[in-house]
């Protein structure tokens, strides 16, 4: 509409003579274009884009539409016409267009009023049974054959959110139809027009349901959602082509899409050269043209001509647009026809850089920087690329440097000038970014600068009363109404991502109460909308597992990663291989260990009534960890152990007494020597660093056996900051002849394995010097009759695994 009717001189007068003409960027102001789109469909149009909005001047909606042609078609007015009605009726008939005004205002209100506190207070929030619905409904609308789902008329857009939530729920019931769906899709959008076959990124959506006619501009958010979707194929079908393809779009993001200071730009425009698509699109001669100046042999030539759907006649406006119409392993493609594409691909890419490229929008968006910090901090973890969490981190520094001040965050970032107040989006895809680059790194500020966003949009963004949260900040007074949304569209909502936020720093241990209830009032707000459409919403989908299946915990006391000492980064390669997505990671360096001191507590249940002559407390049934899984590698210094660990309470005050007299010795560690504990909620909160959990039912203690020589360090884990009534494994990395020494005496280590008795059965990782031998894990049994246990002379028993 620019080129056709704003850039017209004839029009131009005519919308400057009667109106006030004002161009708003929706992405810069996402709030003013919810307000009004709601007005457009409630006017009973269809929403979409240019938006075209007639308002009073108090900024009420009167009438609107979409697409107006310069001239009379598709059964449309021209946009002179609709000018010329407008003007008119305004002019003569005032009262009849403010009384429609009136209405339409009225039910914009009613639409964005938070609920009441009874309204979500009294109500439990949806269940897991939203998630099983959505899969279902997912299921009638997929297409089989082309993947994707047909709920946009002839358009397929991108489902890479959709995609997120059919893997989750594979991973929580092994639904074959999830990951079917997931594989049919990834494979046919692939192989599409819709991704860039020679310089790799995935366009905005098709216009075909084949993928192949793309709209060819190029979203940030798109890339980064469907990366994050690849990676998480790839983690549960063990599939390398999803991590190339993953690599091939990250390697597109740093190619074109970055900003050197470390950002990354918000899009690329369809047009060049006045041309929708002509930067991406190859005549057939020009096409083996280049190969052949590559030194292409004919065959292959025409092997790659044939691969990538190329002929005489196109297919698009006669020229054609790179597909893959037979799936490689029906094509036959071996290595050195890998090879050759990969020579071609290179050539192709170096060609079309010489065409005028197309618009880049060089604008810097938190929300969308979030969602690919998130991205590129998930594909660092499982695909074990350290160079793609380093670009996270990047991206996170600058947007902390230069789009906060004052704890307040701003939206839009543009030639050294921030500007527009974020939007509850803004906070809560960024804070989710940031906990997603925590579990990455380990750095806790990252973490502790996601509880500080979270706070400001309970500060900013929360109701009076109860409910879910305004989208437009409070700096915004003169919008019509504060529009709140919950319908994830093409980026994930404000209250979608702040819901995931809330429930995983309430695992985190940041005010669980608070942040807990705050989620469940969101999902209530929404409740009817889930069971109703769950395909609308699948991001909020994706928060019923962090409220309904606590995630695992993994504390970690160790180095973080260095060029000295790779134990930590190789163990955590293990883990990470196994990752689960909502796997909460606590990493608490050395550095922190005089802070654990002053934290620590006497092991107790901060729920029970305590103990008397009268009413002596009841002794809870000791349970043993059961050992999970156990890796080595080969010329590796290290194996690892995993251990599960349940909730139960120490009763044993001789043992309570023996910890707090030794924990300055169980409290010392090296790099060496690695174990995974947790704080609990007895632990001073002052002091002790609040980004380790305590409230999930299950923890996994991971332990690191060094099998070099080195200082001995035990750490018991129950001698650590108590986990309510949890109590930790034993974890020791030398053997218990030398391990015992660091008491001095025999006598201190009958009481170091008397306090691990008093625990219930102790268990022990043992590694011994002198030959090398497996991992192997001590394992109490009964003693013999007459004796007590733990005798001075008793060997220690030990068990392989």
């Amino acid at each position: 509409m620019e080129r056709e009717s704003f850039e017209n001189p004839d029009l131009a007068k005519k919308l400057n003579q009667s109106f006030v003409p004002i161009k708003v960027d929706r992405e810069e102001l996402p709030d003013v274009d919810q307000i009004y789109m709601k007005s457009l469909q409630a006017m009973g149009q269809q929403g979409g884009w240019p938006l075209n909005v007639f308002l009073t001047p108090d900024l009420r909606p009167v009438t609107g539409g979409t697409y107006f042609p310069p001239q009379p078609a598709f059964g449309r007015p021209s946009f002179g016409q609709v000018l010329d009605t407008i003007s008119d009726v305004w002019q003569n008939n005032r009262e009849k267009i403010l009384e429609s005004a009136t209405a339409l205002t009225d039910f914009l209100k009613s639409t964005n009023r938070p609920t009441t506190e009874g309204d979500v207070e009294n109500v439990a929030p949806p269940g897991m049974m939203v998630g099983i619905k959505a899969v279902d409904l997912f299921y009638q609308s997929f297409d089989a054959y082309r993947g994707g789902f047909l709920t946009n008329g002839n358009n397929k857009f991108p489902p890479s959110m959709a995609m997120l939530l059919l893997i989750r729920q594979y991973d929580r019931n092994q639904d074959k139809r999830c990951i079917q769906m997931v594989e049919t899709t990834l494979s046919a959008m692939k192989r599409g027009g819709i991704y860039d076959q020679i310089g790799g990124g995935l366009c905005r959506y098709a216009t075909d349901h084949d993928w192949l006619v793309p709209h060819f501009e190029k979203m940030l958010y798109d890339n980064a959602l469907f990366i994050m979707a690849l990676v998480e194929a790839h983690r549960v079908t063990g599939k390398q082509e999803y991590a190339d393809w993953a690599d091939d779009c990250i390697e597109y993001i740093r190619r074109d899409m970055t900003d050197p200071a470390g950002p990354f730009y918000s899009a690329e425009d369809a047009d060049s050269e006045g041309e929708e698509g002509k930067f991406y699109v190859w005549t057939e001669q020009e096409f083996l043209e280049v190969l052949e100046e590559a030194g292409l042999q004919l065959d292959d030539r025409k092997k790659i001509l044939r691969f990538w759907g190329l002929s005489a006649r196109g297919n698009f406006e006669g020229k054609n647009i790179l597909h893959v119409p037979v799936p490689p392993e029906e094509f036959g493609v071996d290595d050195r026809f890998l090879e050759k594409m990969k020579k071609a691909r290179k050539a192709l890419l170096s060609r079309r850089s010489r065409r005028e490229r197309p618009l880049r929008d060089d604008k810097i968006l938190t929300s969308w920087n979030g969602l690919m910090i998130s991205a590129l901090s998930l594909a660092g973890r499982i695909l074990k690329k350290p160079e793609y969490t380093n670009r996270a981190k990047k991206a996170a520094d600058f947007v902390l440097k230069n789009l906060m001040q004052d704890g307040m965050l701003y939206r839009r970032f543009r030639d050294g000038e921030k500007r527009y107040a974020g939007t509850l989006s803004d906070y809560s895809l960024f804070g989710c970014g940031l906990l997603d680059l925590y579990r990455s790194t380990g750095e806790p500020d990252y973490l502790l600068g996601a509880n500080e966003l979270a706070q400001r949009i309970v500060k900013d963004f929360k109701p009076e009363n109860a409910g879910a949260f305004y989208e437009s900040p409070p700096e915004q007074k003169e919008l019509l109404v504060r529009p709140i949304e919950g319908y994830d569209g093409v980026i994930p909502s404000g209250n979608s991502a702040a819901t995931r936020l809330f429930l995983s720093l309430s695992l985190y241990g940041f005010d669980p109460a608070n942040y807990r209830k705050w989620a469940t009032h969101i999902m209530n707000h929404f409740k009817g909308a889930l069971f109703e459409y769950p395909q609308a919403h699948p991001y909020m989908c994706l928060s019923l597992f962090l409220m309904h299946d606590p995630a695992e915990e993994i504390a970690v006391t160790t180095a973080l990663p260095s060029d000295s000492d790779t134990t930590f980064a190789q163990m955590m390669d293990y883990l990470w291989s196994k990752s689960h997505p909502d796997r909460i990671y606590a990493y608490f360096p050395p550095a922190l260990a005089s802070l654990a001191t002053d934290a620590m507590r006497p092991p107790r249940n901060p729920t029970a009534p305590p103990a008397s002559k009268a009413h002596p407390r009841a002794p809870v049934p000791r349970r043993r960890p059961k050992p999970i899984s156990i890796r080595r590698r080969k010329n590796c210094p290290c194996s690892w152990a995993a251990f599960r660990t349940v909730r139960r309470e120490p009763v044993d005050s001789f043992a309570r007494t023996w910890h707090a007299k030794r924990r300055w010795a169980m409290l010392r560690s090296s790099s060496k020597s690695l174990a995974r504990v947790s704080v609990g909620p007895g632990a001073n909160t002052e002091t002790c660093p609040p980004h380790l959990p305590w409230r999930t039912r299950v923890v996994y203690i991971l332990a690191g056996i060094s099998r070099r020589p080195a200082p001995i360090h035990i750490q018991q884990g129950s001698a650590w900051p108590y986990c309510g009534n949890r109590n930790p494994s034993l974890v020791c990395d030398c053997n218990f002849r030398t391990a015992f020494a660091i008491h001095s005496s025999p006598s201190s280590g009958r009481c170091f394995l008397r306090a691990c008795e008093a625990h219930g059965a102790a268990k022990a990782i043992r590694l011994s010097d002198d030959p090398p031998s497996p991992v192997y894990r001590l394992r109490r049994w009964p003693p013999p009759a007459g004796r007590p246990p733990w005798h001075p002379e008793q060997p220690c028993r030990v068990l392989p695994l």
